[in-house]
C-alpha cells in the first residue's frame, strides 16, 4: 500500500492528533499546577506548536510540496511575510470576536473554517498577492468589528467585559 492510500492517511492523522495533544501539553502538565492562570493558555499554545511541527515533519518525510497544504502564494517579499502575520492576527481577532459575542467556541471554529473555505474556493494569485492579503486582512477586521457590535443572545453587550457563566436556556434543565 502506498502512503497516500486512505487507510494510511487516516492512521497517520489519528497518530498525529494524539501525538500533538500528548507532546503539546506534556510540559505544561509536568511544570504547572492546574490552578495556575497560564495552565490552559500554555497548553493550547503547546498543542498548536506541536501541530505545526508535526505537519512540517509529515510534509518533509513525504517530500510533498507545501502547495498541498494550500500555501500557494509568493512569500518571497518581506512585506508579504509581514502581511501574512497581520492577516493571521486579523483572523484571530475575528475568531475571538465570535467567541466573545456568542460565548461558544463553535462560533470561532465557524469563522476559522469559513476563512479556510474561502481561501480554497477563491485561491490566491501570485499576480497581486500583496493586494489580496490587504483585502483579506481588512475584511477579517471589519468582520470582527461587526460581530462585536451586536448583542449576545442573553441581551448583554459583547464588549461589556462580563462572561456568561450559565448555559443558554436551550441547554438548561
Amino acid at each position: 500500500m502506498r502512503p497516500t492510500h486512505p487507510v494510511w492517511a487516516v492512521l497517520i492523522t489519528i497518530v498525529a492528533m494524539l501525538a500533538q495533544v500528548i507532546i503539546g501539553t506534556a510540559p505544561v502538565v509536568l511544570l504547572l499546577d492546574r490552578d495556575n492562570v497560564l495552565y490552559r493558555p500554555l497548553g493550547m499554545i503547546g498543542i498548536t506548536l506541536a501541530s505545526l511541527g508535526l505537519v512540517y515533519l509529515i510534509r518533509r518525510l513525504g517530500r510533498q510540496p507545501w502547495r498541498g497544504v494550500g500555501l500557494t502564494g509568493s512569500w518571497r517579499a518581506p512585506l508579504h511575510l509581514l502581511l501574512g502575520v497581520v492577516q493571521a492576527t486579523a483572523l484571530g481577532f475575528a475568531c475571538a470576536a465570535a467567541r466573545a459575542r456568542t460565548g461558544a467556541l463553535w462560533a470561532a471554529v465557524g469563522v476559522h473554517t469559513g476563512s479556510h473555505l474561502a481561501n480554497m474556493l477563491l485561491p490566491t494569485r501570485d499576480i497581486a498577492y500583496g493586494v489580496q492579503l490587504v483585502i483579506v486582512t481588512g475584511t477579517l477586521c471589519v468582520t470582527g468589528l461587526l460581530i462585536l457590535s451586536g448583542r449576545r443572545r442573553d441581551g448583554t453587550a459583547a464588549t461589556d467585559g462580563t462572561a456568561r457563566t450559565t448555559a443558554p436556556s436551550l441547554f438548561r434543565r
